[in-house]
């Protein structure tokens, strides 16, 4: 993942953490099956990278498509579906 690209603007900073923050619940949780945990975190790294891009380059269309699709793969765990109700519009508004 690409995190370490958001460090340093402090517009993204924010961002970043929550990229992290949901990646790292999504490896430690025991709700979620491997394979939904394997998937999560693909998609989660596609729109990192998306969102280290510069704005005018940023596919929004199609990440928010992912960013639905992460919603629905956390709704196997409460904790996970709590972190991404304040995550998930945090990350959107790179796509904005």
């Amino acid at each position: 993942m690409v995190l370490s690209e958001f460090y340093g603007r402090p517009v993204t900073q924010k961002v970043g953490e929550a990229l992290k923050q949901v990646t790292e619940a999504i490896i430690g949780d025991r709700d979620l099956q491997s394979i939904e945990k394997s998937k999560a975190l693909e998609l989660l790294s596609v729109v990192a990278t998306e969102g280290a891009a510069p704005k005018e380059r940023r596919r929004g269309e199609a990440m928010r498509v992912l960013l639905r699709d992460i919603a629905s793969l956390l709704s196997g765990s409460a904790a996970l579906t709590r972190l991404w109700e304040s995550a998930g519009p945090l990350i959107a508004g790179l796509f904005q």
